[in-house]
């Protein structure tokens, strides 16, 4: 199957056969599903210069946009994808009150989260909920910009109130998404990363364990994203003083990448991690 992946992404980025026709916004979608963010970018980026060839509606080639950053900062770009945010701002006044203003919102609250202004992502983040909590059409973004509050209340030491907004947020998603959904792999560590910070290994654990085993069916047993699950999890095995089982999972880590151990050792930083999830949550379904 990632071969496979590869092979379409490979198509997004050198094949001009299918010129208009084809669905960038589709190709980039399955794209960052299956963790490969370069290349969802490179699709959102030519369906993008074809929609402004063709003069497409502005609300269309903002949420091009929105998109578009969505892929660069989980490709770990953020300059450009500021820029791309500062570019989709230019045309967003006159959808002021529209969803996809709630969902350009959404992804500048990733960005000042990753740079720790948090504040600024708060505000952000209530407004989208606002423009969101109001529209019929709104479904898939509420849980993301749940699951992004949960992340901003996590930072700021409001683990409670944390545990409350991803429980909701898992909720919604279990009820409209796929069991190993990215957004549900994101959010289970979330929510594990939770428990484990307000001392509930044992609570900790099983949420862990639903991550872990949806991000191997996903991503395939030598992705990144489960090197850092597997070191979330050795976290949680040593406070359950299952010291040994923990060992196993930062061996598998290394494996994984080659031998390199994690630079960090710090539960919290898979959850607000920087790339590809700061577990800020970029996208909706």
């Amino acid at each position: 199957m990632n071969g496979m992946i590869w092979t379409i992404a490979l198509m997004v980025l050198t094949s001009g056969l299918f010129g208009s026709q084809m669905d960038w916004m589709a190709q980039g979608n399955r794209a960052l599903d299956a963790g490969y963010p370069r290349q969802a970018a490179a699709a959102f980026a030519r369906g993008l210069d074809i929609r402004l060839r063709t003069e497409a509606p502005a609300e269309e080639l903002l949420h091009l946009r929105v998109r578009l950053a969505t892929a660069l900062m989980e490709a770990g770009q953020d300059r450009q994808a500021e820029a791309i945010l500062q570019e989709a701002g230019k045309s967003a006044a006159p959808l002021a009150s529209g969803l996809v203003r709630a969902e350009l919102l959404n992804v500048w609250s990733a960005l000042h989260l990753k740079r720790g202004q948090l504040s600024a992502a708060e505000g952000e983040l209530q407004e989208a909920w606002h423009i969101a909590a109001q529209s019929l059409e709104a479904e898939d973004l509420r849980p993301t910009v749940l699951h992004n509050l949960a992340a901003v209340e996590m930072r700021t030491g409001r683990y409670a109130e944390a545990l409350g907004t991803e429980r909701e947020a898992i909720r919604v998603w279990e009820h409209t998404l796929n069991p190993d959904h990215p957004n549900l792999i994101r959010a289970y560590a979330s929510l594990a990363s939770l428990e484990y910070m307000m001392d509930h290994a044992h609570e900790a654990k099983p949420a862990m364990e639903r991550a872990l085993a949806s991000a191997a069916r996903t991503y395939g047993p030598t992705h990144p994203l489960l090197a850092d699950l597997l070191e979330s999890d050795a976290l949680i095995l040593d406070r359950l003083k299952m010291k040994k089982q923990a060992q196993q999972e930062r061996t598998r880590a290394r494996n994984i990448r080659g031998g390199v151990a994690s630079t960090t050792d710090d539960l919290r930083t898979w959850d607000i991690r920087e790339a590809p999830d700061s577990q800020v949550h970029l996208r909706t379904k």
